[in-house]
């Protein structure tokens, strides 16, 4: 006997918020790094899978499991000063994928 139990279908994307930054917002010479916040409430981020891009060229995120966050540090390669369009894509483990734009300055 398996008790009561209950079934359900994972079919809300993550939510991807910016920590440091504000859409359309400028980075200063002494920011370092492109945080954003990035959770799901019921499968999880897949961190393994998610995608970034800057100007259409891809760029290293790594996620932060304990605070919910996905980090681009950006020290060794800043971009140059100017408009860029950030993309992010973050999927979870149930195959639900959330992408956002951003406008961001240097």
């Amino acid at each position: 006997s398996f008790g009561k139990y209950a079934m359900m279908r994972d079919t809300t994307p993550p939510t991807i918020r910016t920590y440091n930054f504000v859409n359309g917002g400028t980075f200063s010479l002494k920011d370092r790094e492109v945080i954003l916040y990035a959770n799901d409430d019921f499968a999880g981020v897949h961190a393994n899978r998610i995608d970034g891009k800057m100007d259409g060229e891809w760029v290293p995120f790594r996620y932060d499991y304990k605070r919910d966050r996905i980090i681009y540090n950006f020290t060794r390669n800043r971009p140059p000063k100017g408009k860029h369009l950030l993309q992010v894509s973050v999927p979870d483990h149930a195959g639900n994928t959330k992408t956002k734009d951003f406008t961001v300055y240097f």
